[in-house]
């Protein structure tokens, strides 16, 4: 699980923040507070610990990553201190190169470094002055620490438009900027150095308040030369099924594969069946709906061709049973999403349980529409565009009405324009250039969407979440860079080299089939199949029993003494949008958010919705109940 809190600063105020929490039952067992030589404290709240290694030196690690170079595996703290002593790697290398979802906090001899992995699955939100810096994956509690310190939890108006636009773009915050003024999102390619410096007239110590950020510039992250398109494919998909079958070799662990019809998951598949003794530590799964049939005629096809079972509850079962697994019950669903989502991500998906050690991992074909480039060849205008009013309309009695309705819309155009444009800028990408809706879908949504496994655990495999795969992907070698709809793919290639007979059957959607021709074609070109008989997996630094999930109950507490939340569901939520929505008095707020309001009491009362659809227009809303001035 997910959610943490870090802090460092003058003494007073985390002794002010601790207090928000000293009610709670579990307050000794989940705080850990360090004090500096120079008058600073550190505090995490958090199922992982503050390590100090010397009097000068505090570390915090959570998460997981797997290291290509050294073909290591990294697995919690402890994990993560006996890779770096074996590997000679210290904390500034363990920032914006690693696959996973992690965030790593080093303090040592008064200098202070934040970061997350090369994709920032693991989200970090932050806000600082010369006192205090506070950095959470959680927006209610940066909130609610705002709010103990006498802090403004005011409207950014620069997101406003942005955040309640209920096109799927939307879906995530869109930019560095948040929805509270002063809190910021760290996207890929930051990190965040500051010091603790001495003033020059006296011998008070402050924090550096200014350009504390370290941003590399995006484009030059994922500018590789590469020797050639055959080479690089081939290592990166070796890397893809390296990684995945190394996962595999944990004695203690179970991994739910999600298996469709389509292409995406059947690249993990013939990943997986290089080995096939491996197949008894996973648990495939398709969905059973009567939608979804295609997809099932395709999977049971698969399973008989290649001798697997699928929807295996009894393989699960005996793993629980084996290994003494319960899962930890969350007694209100919608404070789960509260602590995990609220602010940055508008889905609502309710779970309401976690396993309190990672023993069961999900693993999915996220983040593929990265690598085929899904949203390459996509303009901004492509999603909103500005409206234009004809001479007669804006002369006319009549035409008054659409005028002032074409002025609004512009003025929502040209904002999420401006806050897309500034994003992409930090980052050297220009939004009107080719690829530039790719770029900002690999910085905000797919990290904040694809993550979402992190309210129920601290590791989920993403295997297409690979540095070399989308630096391939949009480099100039890559044939399929500019590939059509129904045409192949980069995963093709992919899918050929580690088992054409798999690529042969047809999937659920007949565009993405391939005919043998193009196949024996392909792996001429590409040099053969790859062959993993003698491939070793990766150093494994850690062990899943000393990874902890679960929100921390401090947390949890507030919330639900906060919302005060019902037994059902969309009860919860439909209260939460109204008690926001009453609470909103500024007119051009109520004005920007009205036809999310309308969207979600629509949506919210048809029972045929799909629910976490349903709840997206008032998460846009409920998040708002942040903020201390509408």
């Amino acid at each position: 699980m997910s959610n943490y809190l870090l802090a460092v600063g003058k003494t007073k105020y985390i002794e002010r923040i601790l207090k928000v929490f000293e009610k709670s039952s579990n307050y000794k067992s989940e705080i850990s507070v360090e004090k500096t030589s120079d008058g600073f404290s550190i505090m995490s709240i958090s199922k992982d610990e503050l390590l100090r290694t010397d009097l000068d030196s505090v570390f915090f690690f959570k998460g997981w990553f797997q290291d290509h170079e050294t073909k290591s595996i990294v697995l919690g703290g402890n994990g993560f201190q006996k890779w770096k002593k074996d590997t000679e790697k210290g904390p500034s290398t363990t920032g914006k190169e690693f696959e996973g979802a992690y965030v790593s906090m080093n303090f040592q001899h008064g200098k202070l470094c934040v970061r997350n992995d090369v994709f920032s699955y693991l989200p970090v939100l932050y806000f600082s002055n010369k006192e205090l810096f506070v950095c959470s994956d959680s927006m209610y509690i940066i909130s609610k620490i705002r709010k103990s310190l006498g802090m403004p939890c005011k409207l950014n108006k620069k997101v406003m438009h942005s955040r309640a636009w209920t096109h799927g773009l939307a879906c995530a915050v869109m930019s560095n900027e948040t929805q509270i003024c002063g809190v910021k999102l760290l996207s890929p390619g930051k990190s965040i150095e500051m010091k603790i410096k001495t003033g020059l007239f006296s011998s008070k110590t402050y924090l550096q308040a200014k350009n504390y950020i370290k941003t590399s510039n995006l484009k030059k992250t994922f500018d590789v030369e590469f020797e050639s398109y055959e080479q690089a494919i081939r290592d990166a998909t070796t890397k893809l099924a390296h990684s995945t079958m190394s996962l595999l070799h944990l004695d203690d662990v179970l991994i739910k594969f999600g298996l469709s019809g389509g292409l995406d998951s059947r690249v993990i598949l013939a990943a997986i069946l290089q080995s096939p003794e491996l197949l008894e530590k996973i648990a495939i799964n398709t969905n059973t709906h009567q939608s979804r049939k295609s997809d099932f005629d395709v999977v049971e096809k698969l399973s008989t061709k290649f001798n697997f079972t699928f929807n295996d509850n009894e393989k699960i079962k005996q793993h629980k049973k084996k290994y003494s697994l319960k899962t930890e019950k969350i007694g209100d669903r919608f404070s789960l999403w509260v602590l995990s989502s609220m602010g940055i991500f508008d889905m609502m998906y309710l779970h309401d349980s976690y396993w309190p050690i990672p023993h069961i991992i999900d693993m999915g074909g996220h983040g593929a529409e990265s690598i085929k480039g899904t949203f390459t060849p996509m303009k901004f205008e492509d999603y909103i565009k500005p409206k234009k009013v004809s001479n007669k309309a804006r002369f006319s009695r009549k035409g008054l009405k659409y005028v002032q309705e074409a002025k609004e819309a512009n003025i929502v155009h040209d904002a999420i324009r401006l806050e897309l444009s500034n994003a992409l800028a930090t980052n050297g990408v220009y939004l009107d250039e080719y690829g530039s809706i790719q770029w900002h879908y690999l910085s905000y949504k797919s990290p904040i969407a694809n993550g979402r496994f992190l309210d129920r655990s601290s590791i989920g495999i993403r295997p297409f979440i690979q540095h070399s795969l989308f630096a391939l992907s949009i480099s100039k070698i890559n044939p399929f860079k500019h590939a059509k709809r129904g045409k192949p793919t980069m995963l093709h290639d992919m899918l050929i080299l580690l088992n054409p007979e798999l690529a042969a059957i047809d999937f659920e959607n007949k565009k993405s089939n391939i005919s043998e021709e193009y196949i024996q074609s392909r792996l001429e070109s590409l040099g053969g199949r790859l062959q993993f008989s003698e491939s070793q997996p990766y150093a494994i630094y850690g062990s899943i029993a000393e990874m902890r999930n679960g929100p921390p109950s401090v947390f949890l507490d507030i919330v639900e003494h906060d919302f005060k939340p019902d037994d059902n569901d969309m009860k919860s939520i439909l209260n939460a949008l109204e008690h926001a929505w009453d609470k909103i008095t500024d007119k051009k707020v109520k004005s920007a958010y009205q036809n999310a309001y309308d969207t979600a009491k629509e949506r919210l009362n048809d029972p045929e919705y799909y629910p976490p659809s349903a709840g997206t227009p008032a998460a846009k809303i409920i998040s708002l109940s942040v903020l201390n001035d509408k």
